[in-house]
């Protein structure tokens, strides 16, 4: 019975440390070199730039998104009601060191072009707000591979993060919008980075050039 205790003791505290391992620094032999790639270590030298994951947007590609994040999900069109359109790119299982994550890039394209893709779309679907979701052919897939970044989601694979977390790496936001009793968005405008902290599911950080950054509706200085 002590022999069997012993065992489970074992393999739950295994458990915790792999479930805990992304939040750690990459320790083995020969890693040396510091990283650059975690999701704190955004940077904007000027206001049309932002660099981080090691991509410079809105220049980084597609294409160089692939390299960097690992094979591509799915690529997708959504039309608005308002006849609007966006095209994003899709990372399901993007490793970063211990970091595991999916990744959203969202590509600038003009709207005529991104019209032209809706029309020679496979099929289209509804969703339920009435926003249109087109699906694209392999050949149009890969046509997008050069389209640059324009902006990019990071979603951790590990919920349950405090903000106690998030305020020790990015540090105080410069806005706050409360969204309900679990969820805030913490806000900073110069350098493109927005946190949407959720205390009962998983955290959404999102990244753009501060020149294309719009503090939203409802946010309030941050104390």
């Amino acid at each position: 019975m002590t022999t069997t205790r012993f065992v489970i003791g074992l393999l739950l505290l295994i458990l915790v440390v792999l479930g805990l391992s992304w939040l750690l620094p990459d320790s083995r032999p020969g890693n040396t070199r510091p990283r650059t790639d975690l999701p704190w270590q955004a940077e904007a030298p000027t206001p049309d730039r932002l660099r981080v994951f090691d991509l410079e947007l809105p220049t980084a590609t597609l294409q160089e998104g692939i390299t960097r994040f690992g094979q591509l999900e799915a690529v997708s069109l959504f039309g608005t009601q308002d006849g609007q359109y966006a095209l994003e790119a899709y990372f399901g299982n993007v490793s970063l060191g211990p970091l595991k994550a999916r990744v959203i890039a969202r590509l600038d394209a003009p709207q005529d072009e991104l019209e032209q893709l809706a029309k020679n779309a496979l099929t289209m679907k509804y969703a339920a707000n009435g926003d249109r979701r087109f699906v694209l052919d392999q050949d149009t897939i890969k046509a997008q591979l050069s389209r640059p970044i324009r902006a990019l989601s990071y979603i951790p694979g590990y919920a349950g993060l405090d903000a106690a977390f998030f305020r020790e790496r990015f540090g105080a936001p410069e806005y706050v919008k409360h969204i309900d009793e679990n969820t805030e968005y913490w806000l900073y405008p110069k350098r493109g980075i927005s946190l949407l902290l959720n205390a009962k599911g998983k955290e959404v950080l999102e990244y753009q050039p501060p020149a294309n950054f719009s503090v939203p509706d409802g946010a309030e200085k941050a104390e």
